[in-house]
């Protein structure tokens, strides 16, 4: 579920889900993490309440590929930015 309303942008929904299960960095089948899903959707917001919610940076996917990789590869400037800050 923490998946699906992070990938839609859903933040309040996420936030509401956080309160029944806190683990931000549950990865699925291919090692994606919630925090993956917000860098790669562009969804600022959501990212930040990962963050504050325990969410790591340095968690990867089975490629080894982190959210910072896929900030940069989607360009996601904000997003980035906001990676670095924490």
């Amino acid at each position: 579920p923490i998946h699906m309303a992070v990938k839609k942008g859903h933040d309040k929904i996420l936030r509401l889900l956080i309160e029944k299960n806190p683990d931000c960095n549950e990865k699925d089948s291919d090692g994606i993490t919630p925090l993956m899903l917000a860098v790669v959707g562009g969804h600022e917001d959501v990212t930040d309440t990962l963050l504050r919610h325990g969410a790591r940076v340095v968690e990867v996917d089975r490629q080894r590929r982190s959210a910072l990789h896929w900030a940069v590869v989607y360009r996601r400037e904000a997003v980035l930015k906001i990676l670095l800050q924490h």
